[in-house]
């Protein structure tokens, strides 16, 4: 009988809520195992909204260290429990970022918060709601 291998997707922002997500996952890791572990942040486009927020918004869109220090818990966390993973930063529209990594990287379900990563006030996040419009995915959310 063989095992069937997980590739777990973890899209970070380095929130309170993105951290729970991956306690989750610790959690759950042995019980999953064998499991690719995935963290992804995606950056945010910059919106025009004056030449001095502009040019600094753009001046981060360049850099990768913005979307490096909303890995750097995640990353602290799993590793602190001896859970291999890899991570990567990606830049666009967020939602359609996490769906496009999930499927191109083969991945078997999300694991997410609900909030942290441009949510509003109601249950589920705006991108919550729009990642589990856009990937046929199972999504574990953890408030």
């Amino acid at each position: 009988m063989t095992s069937q291998h997980l590739s777990i997707l973890l899209p970070v922002d380095g929130s309170e809520n993105s951290n729970r997500a991956v306690e989750l996952l610790i959690k759950l890791y042995e019980k999953l195992a064998p499991t690719d572990v995935r963290v992804l942040h995606v950056l945010i486009p910059p919106v025009a909204a004056g030449d001095e927020l502009f040019s600094r918004e753009a001046a981060e869109w360049n850099s990768a260290e913005p979307g490096k220090e909303a890995l750097r818990s995640a990353q602290a966390l799993l590793a602190g429990a001896g859970i291999p993973y890899v991570s990567e930063v990606r830049r666009g529209y967020v939602p359609q970022e996490i769906a496009n990594y999930a499927k191109q990287q083969n991945c078997s379900a999300i694991i997410m918060g609900t909030r942290g990563m441009g949510s509003t006030d109601q249950i589920f996040g705006s991108i919550v709601r729009q990642v589990v419009a856009l990937t046929a995915l199972p999504v574990t959310l953890v408030k």
